[in-house]
């Protein structure tokens, strides 16, 4: 009759003997196969699949229609061999226990049962757990409220023992001082977050879903893990340190403050020490001066502008030198 379907009659009986490939390429030749079907008489139809090259989902579904149709019309419809894969495949997920007319396979029988079990069984699971969750948080929710309850009347009772101040700072150094740095990591895992997962959307052509993605996952899921990470560890070294301080303030125990490298002696211009060696007295003063008192005045000299007023400088200095005076001797009794 047909390349793809060949019939055999019998006395009531039709058996149908599928062959080539039933796919959805080939379609309407099966439907205009099927259609020429005469079941004038017919009872009873038997149908053989072993030949059929290719059978996908689409030829599967036709197959599983001709069948519910002879089922309608009162005729047995059943396999010689074992009914396709394909077709099991779409009864099971059409959650199809058994077409009339055609007995289900013990495979198919097995599976609605489970599934059956498992729709049953699995709300009354869902109400149980959600229950017993209701109850623990219930639990905790009363204890953290007598907690702080029990504690607020001990602070009322002892009002020394609130440190406002204490904590205001407190939570100006672990909280807003740590919105820069967090928001910053923040926003660089977001970035990360929308590169890596559109280079993997974009494959399926869901590159719309990004936005989603990034806000769902930082601001719902990892903006919570990372800003505690980021203050727990900000916070905690800050307060181990200031721990150790005080414990070293306790102790009595001073930490060593590096000293600065010691400065070299100033160099004295040529025109101070042609004046300093025509007067022995303010030589002999300069000489005697510690290295900050001779920078003092070596500084004030060539700081000058002017050659005059450099001159004037020079005068002044030798002349204080040699009466022993420093240079800010004008202050040192204020």
């Amino acid at each position: 009759m047909s390349t793809l379907l060949d019939v055999h009659r019998g006395e009531g009986s039709l058996e149908l003997q599928l062959s080539g490939e039933w796919r959805a390429l080939k379609m309407p030749e099966i439907d205009a196969a099927l259609a020429a079907l005469d079941l004038t008489g017919i009872s009873k139809v038997v149908i053989v699949a072993d030949r059929v090259a290719a059978l996908d989902l689409s030829g599967a579904w036709r197959l599983r229609e001709l069948v519910r149709q002879l089922a309608s019309q009162q005729i047995q419809a059943t396999f010689r061999a074992a009914e396709p894969d394909q077709l099991r495949l779409v009864d099971q997920t059409l959650s199809d226990a058994a077409v009339p007319g055609r007995p289900a396979s013990p495979e198919t029988t097995a599976a609605v049962d489970t599934h059956l079990e498992v729709a049953i069984r699995r709300p009354l699971i869902d109400i149980g757990r959600s229950s017993i969750r209701f109850v623990r948080h219930l639990r905790h929710g009363v204890a953290f409220l007598g907690r702080v309850s029990v504690t607020f009347a001990r602070a009322l009772l002892q009002p020394h023992r609130l440190r406002p101040i204490s904590i205001a700072r407190h939570v100006y150094d672990t909280g807003i001082t740590a919105i820069p740095i967090v928001a910053l990591i923040a926003f660089l895992i977001s970035v990360i977050i929308a590169y890596m997962s559109a280079q993997q959307l974009i494959s399926f052509g869901a590159t719309i879903f990004v936005v989603d993605l990034v806000t769902i996952g930082v601001l719902r899921e990892l903006g919570v893990l990372l800003t505690a990470i980021i203050v727990a560890g900000r916070s905690g070294s800050a307060f181990a340190a200031e721990i150790g301080a005080m414990r070293l303030n306790e102790e009595g125990v001073k930490p060593e403050r590096a000293r600065s490298a010691p400065k070299p002696p100033p160099e004295v211009p040529s025109d101070l020490a042609a004046r300093l060696s025509g007067n022995k007295a303010a030589k002999a003063t300069f000489e005697a001066f510690p290295p900050s008192c001779r920078r003092e005045y070596i500084d004030w000299i060539i700081e000058a502008k002017r050659e005059e007023t450099r001159a004037k400088r020079l005068a002044q200095a030798v002349e204080w030198m040699a009466e022993g005076k420093r240079r800010n001797w004008k202050y040192e009794n204020c």
